[in-house]
């Protein structure tokens, strides 16, 4: 994946005016910005945002993921890096320019009350100066203080020199190991700036240690977010949580981490956990023990191919009873990986749930599998649900095998007289065959009496691949313009609409919003 460095300018709401101001080189940029500082004319700035994307020759383009282009050019690739990181070193420079600028202002004068920063996790010269100054500004009151509720907002944000890491071939391990080191090297020299961040987002970064992540929290004493791309252990590990009871961390997310679940031992104020990567034959995706305040759960995973374990949601979530009131399944665009069982085995667990969503499901599944879902969850409200339609992807127009798609049949029927009291808002949202979705509509509607709206959106291409394969398939891009059904001209929305209703005795608001 490229990097997330943002290297476009900033839109500042003004009428596209050139002050010349562009133009101008850094260093001549830097020295009025030290003036002003020194004139005074702006300590009254509370709120501060540096993006070392802006530092760059061309803030139109990022050498950080240019490198990753050029992967099959040998010792050309090489001279390529050497020049990339020269760049890297000279925008990080100029970004520590602009940062030093800013906080030089007398603490007296001006206190910042925001402090955002994105960087590259470089030369570690370069990273102690960054974590100097903000330590300093700190320690002298040029960051607001206070416990975390009246207290500035500090946030770090570190990309790497080198990006697509997680597929690469040439020692990734070897590469995100060091950059683990680095980073450790980087919080144990400036260990004033790291009690003062309160967000903190990293990537590529690996440890040999498997509590260095509950370590890194523990010396951030004020974190409050963290955010961790495609981090994890050498060796393979669980990624264990174990935090003290002074610990204000309150949302974790791990996305696309080598590593085979989260052990969330101890998390006291964790109220968010966002948990996704590829799931490990054998190795449950999380385990539960003390996270009192978790409120907000997303599973994200995508399945081997030749995998077959399907998880039973009532075994990991055991251990925190009636707490989620927000639960988000994403399937990667893979089978479902989720096994249906009987809803009295997750009432403890979903006894709270307001909010269920199924997302990044593939276009072939029938979605009555989720029934057992609605059954086991009485006081849930909204039901959202997202099929992931990239027709360009080749293996879009594949069909999963049946049992891949289709767990109607091991889904328990709902029970006897069973009426959904609490269910207000249904909302589904594909590219392509909207009717697909009838059955399933039609079983909710019947299912909960108190429903008020359900809506069918044809969702809008985003991607210029999907518009091509749509203008080569012309019945795929009739389904788009009009509910597509079983008859040889398409129902309509009407149709569909009575499809759904007919014979049902209920006051749902059935909306279908079409494309074109």
């Amino acid at each position: 994946m490229a990097s997330s460095m943002a290297c476009e300018r900033a839109d500042t709401g003004a009428d596209d005016v050139d002050d010349g101001l562009g133009d101008l080189p850094d260093d001549v940029l830097l020295d009025v910005l030290s003036r002003l500082v020194m004139a005074g004319d702006v300590y009254q700035i509370p709120d501060l945002s540096l993006d070392v994307g802006d530092f760059y020759p061309d803030a139109g383009w990022c050498p950080a993921a240019a490198v990753s282009t050029h992967t099959t050019w040998g010792g050309g690739r090489r001279r390529w890096e050497k020049q990339f990181q020269a760049y890297q070193h000279h925008a990080t420079a100029g970004f520590i320019g602009a940062l030093w600028s800013f906080l030089a202002a007398p603490p007296s004068v001006r206190v910042i009350g925001s402090l955002r920063l994105k960087m590259i996790l470089t030369k570690y010269e370069l990273l102690r100066r960054v974590g100097r100054l903000v330590g300093e500004a700190k320690r002298s009151g040029r960051i607001k203080g206070g416990n975390g509720t009246g207290g500035a907002i500090v946030e770090l944000e570190l990309l790497t020199e080198k990006t697509n890491l997680k597929d690469a071939e040439d020692e990734p391990a070897e590469v995100m190991l060091g950059y683990g080191a680095l980073f450790a090297r980087f919080q144990r020299g400036c260990p004033r700036a790291f009690r003062a961040l309160t967000r903190l987002s990293v990537e590529n970064l690996w440890f040999e240690d498997r509590a260095a992540v509950s370590d890194l929290v523990r010396r951030c004493v004020a974190l409050e977010h963290l955010s961790l791309r495609f981090c994890g252990f050498e060796p393979a590990a669980a990624m264990a949580i174990d935090l003290p009871p002074e610990s204000r961390l309150r949302t974790l997310l791990c996305v696309e981490c080598h590593v085979p679940g989260v052990d969330l031992v101890r998390a006291p104020s964790l109220v968010e956990l966002h948990c996704g990567w590829r799931l490990v034959d054998g190795a449950p995706p999380a385990s539960f023990g003390h996270a009192p305040e978790l409120r907000k759960l997303t599973l994200h995973y995508q399945q081997y191919e030749d995998q077959e374990d399907l998880w039973l949601l009532s075994e990991f979530l055991v251990n925190i009873p009636r707490q989620l009131e927000l639960l988000t399944l994403s399937f990667e665009f893979t089978k479902i990986w989720v096994q249906p069982e009987a809803p009295k085995y997750l009432r403890v667990a979903f006894g709270r749930l307001k909010e269920l969503h199924l997302e990044k499901i593939h276009p072939s599944c029938n979605l009555s599998w989720a029934t057992f879902l609605l059954e086991a969850a009485p006081l849930l409200e909204t039901l959202r649900v997202k099929v992931l339609n990239h027709a360009c992807k080749p293996d879009w127009h594949k069909k999963l095998a049946p049992s891949d798609t289709d767990h109607s049949e091991a889904a328990p029927p709902p029970s006897p007289g069973f009426a959904h009291r609490g269910l207000k808002e249904v909302a589904i949202r594909r590219a392509f065959h909207v009717a697909m979705d009838a059955p399933f509509v039609r079983t909710v509607v019947g299912m909960a009496v108190n429903l008020e709206r359900v809506t069918l959106s044809v969702e809008e291409l985003g991607c210029n691949a999907c518009a091509a394969a749509e203008e080569r398939r012309p019945k795929l891009a009739r389904s788009r313009c009009r509910p597509a059904g079983a008859g040889a001209g398409g129902d309509d929305a009407q149709a569909l609409v009575e499809r759904i209703m007919g014979g049902l005795a209920s006051s749902a608001r059935i909306t279908i919003l079409r494309s074109g």
